[in-house]
């Protein structure tokens, strides 16, 4: 393994993905909106709880017999990305900026990742740093990367 490739390929993806972030300030769709919204719940103090019916299956796909507002979160959404975005925003604020923190560290947590899987498998630096590369630009989901979400 090639140390330099994996330093140099890693701050590479993490400018990639900081350049990315700065793009994309708010939660573009609705799941990261979600995910959004319960870390930013969690940090506020009501918990897993969310103050609007964000979608029937969370209410078990019909208005339930008292319908009152806020209703327990994660009845469709996965929980961790919001833990994870809310253990960041409680120390850097609970807006959407700090909920990306962790979404860039582990985007970019890939690449090294994607670099030694290669090398492990192929033992060829070029076939290591091409896949590492791939998972630097990745398409759409160098956007998609630092959205509070669970990509």
């Amino acid at each position: 393994m090639q140390w330099g490739d994996l330093f140099v390929l890693t701050t590479l993806a993490l400018a990639a993905r900081i350049a990315a972030a700065a793009v994309i300030g708010w939660a573009p769709y609705t799941d990261p909106a979600y995910y959004t919204l319960v870390a930013t719940r969690i940090v506020d103090g009501f918990g897993f709880t969310v103050p609007v019916i964000w979608s029937f299956l969370e209410v078990g796909g019909q208005l339930p017999s008292d319908p009152a507002l806020p209703v327990p979160s994660n009845g469709h959404w996965m929980p961790l990305t919001s833990i994870v975005a809310a253990g960041s925003m409680a120390v850097f604020g609970s807006d959407y900026r700090g909920g990306q923190l962790p979404m860039v560290l582990l985007s970019t947590a890939l690449v090294p990742m994607t670099y030694a899987i290669s090398w492990r498998f192929w033992s060829s630096r070029r076939t290591a740093v091409v896949a590492a590369l791939l998972a630097v630009f990745a398409g759409p989901l160098l956007l998609m990367y630092p959205t509070i979400d669970n990509f």
